[in-house]
């Protein structure tokens, strides 16, 4: 407990986690010790390139009982990327918190990471050529990244989204499938042109699958609590020290969601998405404009999975910081937090089910849908185990205690200071993702739920022994 610091809600807050580990996230989602992404071809596409990131990645992997393999790890850079990012910083890139997330829930699997470069149309396009890449090689059958074309679908053009759509195409026929982080601006409001709630892009394509986050809270033996959806209100310290400015504070960051004004309803969310939000957008299915007292086509509402992504449980990684004044470059430990982090679990969890499967799995989202309401999915929501106290005068579990945090809430973004700098401590509430909520069943901040063991063991094959190569 943070009983040194100022009390809110009525008691002392708990401190936020120093990062889950790869056995702890494994074992609350129930991924079973046999499956381990073995014989599973899984790539990363992230912006930049961490010059440290292969040996960042094996001495994590190392230190948590996950070693790499002799040739399981490899890179793809093109030419130039340091350059075209050197103006970033150099925290700038993800990368290395990308790898280490795959790895920590798929330690067997064959793992690419194909760096892009920072030099053209804010990375859309060289992300672009390396999900083509990917496709054309059939390099990997599990892509990750948690890199958005646009954070309002609106602003993409359509010629650029028919490239898109025709390598997730290309992917899903060649058994490739392409998981999007689905943004950490909640409901895009503050950064859509408008200011109105939008969705990114390329999550809310049809073709690929949009990974949204929560908040999870692990026991202390590892088994699953509970989850809320992730999004974070932030209290700072007041002048003094004795109290908190104004709880719960301002807007951190949430995972993002809601329903597309550009792409109707896919097959696979019919009966499952809620009419209220495939609805939601007012677009006319006859002539594809809005209107009031418009008959609206339904729409495609994301995002489709959820996983772990909020500062106050967030994921431990490691890199080595670049050297500062009277320190030396050294490897450090920290959490991180966002989609970013969800949307690497989940791939990683996908190649887990690819193992059990036998064969790849390719395009998700119908096998994921198909699989709502089977018991296979955590269905978050934002009272679990049924409490009902109101989550703006309380936290999950009806208790009047936010989490706290004495550490950045994503070391990794700019904003932050750097691993191993002091941080001052501040205060978050939870399951505040701005206008978007998680209901009982599918809703449009963690879609269809989180990964439970029997998600699991809907694909195990009769003898998952064996591996495969592919």
């Amino acid at each position: 407990m943070a009983d040194t610091l100022p009390t809110a809600y009525g008691r002392h807050a708990p401190y936020a986690t120093c990062g889950y580990t790869p056995q702890q996230l494994r074992s609350a989602y129930g991924v079973p010790t046999d499956l381990t992404g073995a014989g599973v071809s899984a790539a990363v596409v992230a912006g930049g390139h961490t010059a440290s990131m292969a040996r960042d990645l094996a001495t994590f992997a190392a230190g948590h009982g996950e070693p790499l393999s002799p040739g399981q790890f490899s890179e793809v850079l093109p030419t130039g990327v340091e350059a075209s990012c050197e103006t970033q910083g150099p925290m700038y890139s993800e990368d290395f918190a990308d790898v280490e997330q795959v790895h920590a829930m798929a330690p067997a699997a064959r793992l690419t990471d194909f760096a892009a470069k920072c030099d053209d149309d804010g990375q859309a396009l060289p992300v672009l050529d390396a999900y083509s890449q990917i496709a054309d090689t059939r390099s990997a059958t599990v892509v990750s990244s948690a890199w958005n074309a646009r954070y309002n679908e609106a602003t993409m053009s359509p010629g650029l989204i028919a490239v898109y759509e025709q390598v997730f195409k290309q992917g899903a026929v060649e058994g490739v499938g392409y998981y999007v982080d689905s943004d950490d601006e909640g409901d895009d409001s503050s950064v859509s042109p408008t200011h109105t709630p939008t969705v990114s892009y390329p999550d809310s394509d049809p073709w690929a699958t949009g990974v949204g986050g929560t908040t999870l809270a692990i026991g202390p033996d590892g088994g699953y609590e509970w989850e809320v959806p992730w999004g974070d209100d932030m209290a700072r310290l007041d002048t003094t020290a004795t109290g908190w400015i104004s709880p719960p504070g301002a807007f951190l960051g949430g995972g993002g969601g809601g329903t597309s004004g550009l792409f109707t309803q896919p097959g696979y969310q019919h009966g499952v998405v809620p009419d209220a939000l495939s609805h939601a957008g007012g677009v006319d299915g006859v002539d594809g404009t809005s209107g009031v007292g418009d008959v609206s086509a339904p729409m495609r509402v994301v995002p489709d999975i959820a996983a772990d992504a909020s500062a106050g449980s967030g994921i431990r990684v490691g890199v080595t910081v670049p050297p500062t004044a009277g320190q030396p470059a050294a490897y450090r430990e920290f959490a991180v937090a966002g989609t970013s982090c969800s949307v690497q679990l989940i791939a990683g969890m996908q190649a887990d089910a690819e193992q059990a499967a036998g064969v790849p799995l390719g395009f998700a989202n119908p096998a994921l849908y198909a699989r709502f309401g089977s018991g296979d999915y955590h269905d978050v929501t934002a009272t679990p185990l049924g409490h009902t106290t109101p989550l703006d005068h309380a936290t999950p579990l009806g208790r009047t205690t936010p989490l706290g945090n004495a550490a950045p809430p994503d070391a990794v973004g700019p904003a932050n200071p750097p691993p191993g700098e002091p941080a001052t401590p501040f205060l978050l509430t939870l399951g505040r993702d701005q206008t978007l909520t998680a209901t009982p069943g599918y809703d449009d901040t963690t879609g269809v739920g989180t990964p439970d063991a029997r998600y699991f063991a809907s694909y195990q094959r009769a003898d998952t022994s064996a591996s495969r190569n592919h």
